[in-house]
């Protein structure tokens, strides 16, 4: 019978093996996050600059820490086992697997296969319409003929085409780029030393091989290079990002400038056809207007191309003083067009016709055309309530798949906003190569989904007035 002393000390042990083991696990993974990003940017230097934007992020969630505790856990069953060897020898360590392991991991497959049977419950028949998918092994440019963006926004393009064919038979004729910018927090102007020549080369070379894989399509870009904060207390976002001071605000415009220049100037070298010039970026709208106006300006200087702002749906769209400098007035935009979970047809274009009249009038107002510079819907029953709201990891083990509810928020979208004279196009989020195709997935993607078809038939054909 142990004492209370060895208790402790074998607890204290244990602690202390517990402490190695999940450090270590952090430790690791933060490592070979690193190795990763290198093998993706093929840059050590670019990797290392996306890092240190993601340790942050990684570190805020909690699923990096379960990760952590399933490899000590994991630790110890192997020790386990092996004890159990020593004393037992192969009889033991047979037992000891099949309850240690074999058990376990059919236990956590059969919940897995009951949560799936529950999430992929809905019953929803589409009949798929392969007849207005683009037969051409191009795009047919419809833009030219009613002036509509039928965009998507594509990320992690490598070099396999089979997304690009998949897009342009799916009517898309724009992709949307997003590059990153990196700041720490929303109310301090980052550390800006300037930007590295090196670094502009590597992305500009990046840039131009998307640009010869898009060639042959005739696909047209826009360029929309969006803030990513590495920190965000208290749920603050971009669209949060103010300064204290004058001379904060002066760093803060000094640092964009040069980024948001750099890019402009790509997008003209590169010939992109559209560059947006700030996403979501409200509060710097609304309190600095005139340095935003000097911007515009200096961009003008460098890109020839077609200009928005995408501004976040829920914002005061009038704080934005600069419209009238600009081709379109871009929105973000994330309406709710429902009340609850499962809406019908009916309910999400009441829902939409309620946004269409404020929306016609800001383009009145301005003369200007609406562009959506961002619409998406995930698959999942509440899409339609609260659009912009991420997929979170938690959702894999209780959140419903809906296609319906997808399909029928996009088809609502062209039943009652696309048509409208005033209306310029959207651009949809969002789309990434080489992920699963099966469409068994609640995420904003349309790939493998009846949505996908819908967006076919919606982009297919030119709007007539």
């Amino acid at each position: 019978m142990p004492t209370d002393t060895q208790t402790k000390a074998t607890w204290r042990k244990e602690l202390r093996i517990f402490v190695y083991w999940f450090v270590g696990a952090l430790v690791v993974a933060l490592i070979a996050m690193f190795f990763t990003l290198w093998v993706y940017v093929k840059s050590p230097q670019d990797a290392w600059r996306f890092w240190k934007m993601s340790v942050p992020i990684a570190l805020s969630q909690s699923l990096t820490y379960i990760q952590a505790v399933v490899v000590y856990l994991l630790f110890v069953l192997a020790r386990s086992l092996v004890r159990t060897f020593r004393k037992r020898r192969w009889k033991g360590l047979a037992r000891g697997f099949a309850l240690k392991v074999l058990l376990p991991v059919f236990l956590i497959w059969s919940f897995i296969r009951i949560v799936d049977v529950y999430r992929y419950s809905e019953s929803f028949e589409y009949a798929w319409d392969t007849t207005v998918e683009n037969q051409q092994p191009h795009i047919q440019d419809l833009h030219a003929i009613d002036g509509k963006l039928r965009g998507m926004h594509l990320f992690d393009l490598e070099d396999d085409s089979t997304d690009l064919a998949l897009l342009n038979a799916q009517n898309v004729e724009w992709l949307t780029f997003v590059p990153y910018i990196g700041q720490n927090v929303y109310n301090k102007p980052p550390e800006y030393v300037g930007i590295d020549s090196s670094w502009t080369q590597r992305r500009f070379e990046s840039m131009e091989h998307r640009m010869e894989m898009l060639a042959p399509y005739r696909f047209k870009v826009m360029l929309k290079p969006h803030i990513w904060l590495q920190q965000t207390p208290d749920g603050t976002w971009r669209s949060d990002i103010a300064m204290n001071s004058e001379a904060e605000w002066e760093t803060w415009f000094d640092f964009y400038t040069d980024y948001i220049l750099m890019y402009a100037s790509m997008a003209e070298q590169l010939g992109f056809e559209m560059f947006c010039i700030g996403t979501e970026l409200h509060a710097t709208v609304a309190q600095q207007p005139e340095r935003w106006k000097t911007l515009i300006s200096q961009i003008k200087e460098t890109y020839t191309g077609k200009l928005v702002y995408a501004a976040n749906w829920s914002d005061n769209l009038d704080d934005v003083s600069f419209w009238e400098e600009l081709d379109y007035i871009g929105i973000q935009a994330y309406y709710p067009i429902a009340e609850g979970s499962n809406p019908e047809l009916g309910e999400l274009e009441a829902g939409w016709q309620a946004h269409a009249e404020h929306l016609q009038e800001l383009s009145e107002r301005y003369n200007k055309p609406i562009l959506f510079t961002e619409i998406g819907y995930k698959s999942t029953p509440d899409a339609a309530t609260r659009p912009w709201e991420w997929v979170q990891p938690s959702h894999r083990f209780y959140k419903r798949v809906s296609h319906k509810t997808q399909a029928l928020s996009y088809q609502a979208f062209f039943n009652v906003i696309w048509p409208k004279p005033w209306f310029a196009g959207a651009i949809l989020w969002q789309w990434n190569p080489g992920s699963n195709s099966d469409g068994k997935n609640n995420r904003f993607t349309i790939k493998g989904k009846p949505a996908l078809n819908v967006v076919a038939r919606g982009f297919s054909e030119p709007v007539t007035p």
